[in-house]
């Protein structure tokens, strides 16, 4: 009964990892990788800044953690998605939806951002919401 109750619900889970064993961020990685969803908050605070800090550190250590490569392309996926988001959005200002629709993706972008790193800190992979996978 109870594994016909779990084949009916949608699978969240991202693919497994090669070579971790079950679906958490291993301790070693936790802190940076809580780190590249804190880094996206700075796009807040300068656009691009958050979005470039993100891109070095998915590059730099990519190779070396398959579970910071995971966690990465989550974090570029998002906010190259909350960009193409925002840019629609301010096309749309000019017939007067877009300006409750920036307000929306704005306050969207900072609750999960934060949730994500919370989850992340825990050891959880955090998979965003709304996200076109580019990578």
């Amino acid at each position: 009964m109870t594994e016909a109750r779990e084949s009916l619900r949608p699978s969240s889970r991202l693919a497994p990892v090669a070579g971790v064993a079950d679906d958490r961020i291993p301790p070693a990685d936790r802190q940076l990788a809580t780190l590249t969803h804190l880094l996206a908050l700075a796009n807040y605070v300068a656009f691009p800044a958050g979005l470039i800090a993100v891109l070095v550190l998915w590059l730099v250590k990519k190779d070396d953690s398959p579970p910071l490569d995971r966690v990465g392309r989550e974090v570029l996926n998002f906010n190259l998605s909350m960009l193409l988001y925002a840019i629609v959005s301010f096309i749309l200002v000019f017939v007067l939806i877009g300006i409750g629709l920036l307000v929306a993706l704005w306050v969207f972008g900072l609750v999960v951002t934060i949730v994500a790193a919370v989850r992340t800190k825990d050891g959880h992979y955090y998979r965003y919401p709304l996200t076109i996978r580019f990578f």
